[in-house]
């Protein structure tokens, strides 16, 4: 699709909108809120008190691809008769005056008029990640050349929908990545475990292959196990735009098996299959769905019959419940007088450790025999994995004895564009050759304030955790002079 249809239709009447002689624009990306997030992703009921910025130079080299490979690259014949062939369908249509900058854009500039600097910019200069509190802008936006001053918010839709899954899934996965730190801390005797323990499952749950993409590189900023191949794939061609992503191996993941792999073999060799797949993986690590049927009875009757081929395995065999309550499976359910299973009543875990063993580690909690492990991945949202690892705890065991597939209830059912609040506003014009200051202030909703005027980053305590000042309603000249030299060439016209 040609890139020019990328937008929101009514933006296209907003270069005539605009006052005549306006020249320039500049507009920021602000997450203005964390408090729908902070409601789905808190822990303890604590207060999130910021995130970090994922992606967004990614999604700006993104932009520039973008309009390179579809509209630049493309005879503009075409792409007139693509405009013109539109209009057969709808009533929306672009301005000539919009066309004719387009033919301009295409013919003589054959770039995007637009320049940008990120939050991200700057932690590349420092070498670390920045805290990023509410209200608190990620990029600052503007044109380049004077006919183009419209353009800054066109590209709005575009940039706003490709922006808030990488980074709002990024900030879901450093909760989940605080919480397992918070379990390891006092049940563990390291992290090690921690980078694999929560492994992305999501991708079928995402809308479309290309989403799960944006969604699963914002998994791969705090965790290494996935499951999510393009993501993986992707993130290795834009290394140079995450600062956080230093090591050569982007995502790792594991031999696993799914039901039909189970059901092929047939009910009554259920136990022959798992006994050909422990043949067929002798190292490593072998993830096996253990309730295509009946998970009490592989825990009670078929591992004891494979515990000495388990324990000869050079590697690990994870067991994954992929149905029932998770925290009943982890504690056992003594309800249910009915159930003839050992294992159903007195939970997993025990009967796991009864079978194979365990050590006490210097903290005093249960780490499993090395050679078997759990993973729970239906439906885990974050208030379960807090909950299953507040029981493990409980009951003596060590956090890094189980591990969670992520699936799409992270996300995708529980993140939006509104969950971090995420927005594109114009803050500063330059029209009629006078400097327009621009503030968004709606009667009885100061949470929908935009900021104003001119604005820079200005950070302090350097050595340490950076602190970030947001400088706003600058002169032409005090912005300037907070621009790398590169930019400010751009701007001669201007300044």
């Amino acid at each position: 699709m040609i890139s020019l249809f990328k937008t929101d239709s009514y933006k296209l009447d907003h270069k005539d909108q605009y006052p005549e002689k306006t020249t320039f624009l500049f507009a920021n990306i602000t997450t203005r809120s964390f408090k729908a997030f902070e409601k789905e992703f808190n822990i303890d009921d604590e207060k999130i008190e910021y995130i970090y910025s994922y992606g967004i130079d990614y999604t700006f080299k993104k932009l520039i691809e973008e309009w390179e490979e579809n509209f630049f690259t493309k005879n503009w014949t075409d792409i007139l008769d693509e405009i013109n062939d539109l209009n057969n369908y709808t009533n929306i249509r672009y301005t000539d005056s919009m066309i004719s900058d387009f033919e301009y854009m295409h013919t003589n500039l054959k770039k995007l008029p637009i320049d940008f600097i990120t939050l991200e910019y700057f932690e590349k200069q420092f070498n670390k990640k920045i805290k990023v509190t509410e209200n608190t802008p990620l990029v600052f936006i503007w044109n380049t050349n004077p006919r183009f001053y419209w353009l800054v918010g066109f590209i709005e839709t575009w940039l706003i929908s490709e922006i808030w899954p990488i980074i709002t899934s990024g900030n879901v996965s450093l909760q989940f990545k605080k919480l397992a730190k918070k379990y390891s801390s006092f049940t563990c005797e390291n992290d090690e475990h921690i980078p694999y323990q929560f492994h992305d499952f999501s991708q079928r749950g995402i809308c479309t292959n290309y989403g799960s993409i944006k969604t699963g590189i914002g998994h791969l900023m705090n965790f290494i196990g996935s499951d999510n191949l393009p993501s993986i794939k992707e993130l290795s061609k834009y290394l140079d735009c995450f600062i956080n992503k230093k090591n050569k191996v982007i995502g790792t993941s594991v031999f696993a098996t799914e039901h039909s792999v189970m059901s092929a073999g047939s009910k009554d060799k259920e136990f022959e299959t798992y006994e050909r797949l422990l043949d067929l993986y002798p190292t490593g690590i072998l993830s096996i769905v253990s309730d295509t049927w009946n998970i009490f009875n592989v825990l009670e009757v078929y591992l004891p019959r494979l515990k000495d081929k388990i324990l000869q395995r050079n590697g690990k065999l994870v067991i994954r419940p992929d149905s029932l309550n998770p925290i009943e499976l982890i504690i056992g359910n003594n309800k249910d007088d009915d159930s003839k299973f050992e294992s159903e009543k007195i939970g997993i875990i025990k009967f796991i450790d009864n079978l194979f063993g365990h050590k006490i580690n210097s903290k005093g909690y249960k780490v499993l025999n090395d050679k078997i492990g759990l993973i729970f991945g239906d439906n885990i949202s974050f208030k379960k994995a807090k909950d299953l690892l507040d029981n493990l705890t409980r009951l003596g065991y060590a956090s890094s004895n189980v591990n969670f597939g992520i699936g799409s209830h992270n996300y995708s059912w529980s993140i939006r564009r509104d969950s971090l609040s995420i927005a594109q506003k114009v803050t500063f014009g330059k029209i009629e050759n006078k400097n327009v200051v621009m503030q968004k202030q709606p009667y009885k909703e100061s949470l929908k304030n935009s900021r104003k005027g001119l604005i820079k980053f200005e950070f302090t305590n350097i050595e340490n955790d950076i602190e970030i000042n947001i400088i706003e309603n600058l002169s032409i000249l005090e912005w300037k002079a907070s621009l790398p030299n590169e930019k400010k060439e751009l701007l001669k016209w201007l300044f």
